[in-house]
């Protein structure tokens, strides 16, 4: 069998994943069932489970959405024992409007159960403390630029942005240096933004 340290599971394609398994090096199973749900849960229920008993992780990590794979995993997490990291977004954390609505009380039970929660930030990252989880807050690594397979070293960056208010510049320019493009010249345009504003984005833009 071909085991593996970190098994990193998600029923649909999306570049956070490719890039937060990247930089953990886990192995990542992507599996996208396209068909009606009566058979696209079974299906992905299987291939889950066929999924860790092939690999054998030493840790697993999964992404809610969705709410049926997050579950089964800590169903199997309380059973065998298997550490789980649940990487959580906002509809991962929040699937319902009512605060006491079914959807709300399987996910806070989610967040109690397994034994690390990733967040995009502070505030959902408060949210899961509050309810009894662990938390840390990982933003969204900057995708790995290749051409022909060879890594581009990125010269120029140009971020559009439709309001000043919610960019946030800080941590645009330290995803930036934590990723190594400490060479890379950065163009921010906001929309609907004052001179003001403007000129105190392209100030910060010139520490890089």
């Amino acid at each position: 069998m071909n085991r593996c340290k970190y098994l990193w599971i998600t029923w649909e394609r999306q570049r956070r994943n490719h890039s937060l398994s990247r930089e953990i090096s886990a192995k990542l199973v992507e599996i996208d069932i396209n068909a009606h749900n009566l058979f696209r849960y079974p299906i992905s229920i299987c291939m889950t489970i066929v999924a860790i008993v092939i690999h054998r992780p030493k840790l697993l990590v999964v992404q809610n959405p969705s709410i049926v794979l997050a579950l089964l995993s800590i169903v199997y997490h309380k059973i065998v024992g298997l550490p789980l990291v649940v990487d959580a977004h906002n509809s991962g954390v929040y699937p319902s409007k009512r605060d006491d609505g079914f959807l709300n009380r399987v996910a806070r039970f989610i967040i109690r159960g397994s034994s690390l929660t990733i967040v995009t930030n502070n505030k959902l990252s408060e949210y899961i403390k509050n309810m009894g989880g662990q938390a840390i807050v990982v933003p969204d690594p900057l995708p790995e630029l290749t051409y022909s397979g060879k890594k581009i070293n990125l010269k120029v960056a140009i971020i559009f942005c439709s309001s000043a208010h919610g960019l946030r510049t800080n941590h645009m320019l330290k995803l930036f240096r934590r990723q190594k493009y400490w060479r890379t010249r950065i163009f921010i345009f906001i929309s609907r933004a004052t001179a003001k504003e403007e000129m105190f984005h392209i100030s910060l833009c010139q520490i890089i």
